[in-house]
């Protein structure tokens, strides 16, 4: 049960893309509202696929959904939409950390460490896009390379996604607004900080527990 906690804190992580997403919106406005029925609806799709996947092959069921399907060629299926999904969802993450880099790194001397990444008529300098090439190859290397894939989502979720789900907005929301918010708002936020430390520490602690016995396996 921790680890599946930690996976699926992993799989709605996604505070790193939300000022780049803010940013580039036709209406920010709508931010907020864009933010709450899309994690609405993430919610509902995940627990109905999850749900399905149980009814269909019960104790049976393979923790990559795929590998549960009987008939080899609707197998192959599955994992070519799944291919396609992850290509399509890549974007986001992938042009969310670009842009951490750029504005902390290639933003120009001396307001940054490097010069910046972009040239005559705003143009990509070419070494600027053999960076971006090595990071998505990179990524793919990790992908491709990094086995126990259940257990390490368990184990990445339980730290850094109870950190940024729980702990740390409870905790900047204290520091920002605590001397003006009301006694049971600064409550509630240092409560959700308890869960996400109660919850980290358990997680982390069977997460591991779950990687090592995983690992022993395979080698046996």
């Amino acid at each position: 049960m921790p680890t599946v906690i930690g996976a699926v804190v992993f799989g709605y992580t996604s505070h790193i893309f939300l000022p780049s997403l803010e940013a580039s919106m036709e209406d920010p406005r709508k931010f907020k509202w864009m933010l709450q029925w899309s994690h609405i609806i993430a919610a509902i799709f995940k627990a109905l696929f999850g749900l399905l996947g149980f009814l269909t092959f019960g104790d049976y069921t393979q923790k990559e959904i795929s590998n549960s399907l009987p008939n080899q060629t609707f197998k192959v299926i599955v994992n070519l939409v799944l291919i396609i999904k992850a290509l399509f969802s890549y974007p986001l993450p992938y042009f969310a950390a670009i842009h951490l880099l750029k504005d902390n790194l290639f933003m120009g001397t001396p307001k940054t460490l490097f010069t910046s990444c972009y040239g005559v008529g705003n143009s990509l300098r070419e070494w600027a896009l053999c960076l971006r090439i090595i990071l998505i190859l990179m990524t793919l290397m990790m992908a491709l390379s990094v086995p126990y894939l259940i257990e390490l989502m368990g184990l990445v979720g339980n730290i850094t996604g109870t950190m940024l789900s729980f702990i740390w907005p409870a905790l900047f929301h204290l520091k920002l607004k605590g001397a003006q918010a009301k006694e049971s708002d600064r409550k509630f936020d240092k409560f959700i900080i308890i869960i996400g430390i109660c919850l980290m520490t358990i997680g982390l602690y069977f997460s591991a527990l779950e990687l090592i016995q995983a690992i022993r396996y395979e080698q046996r």
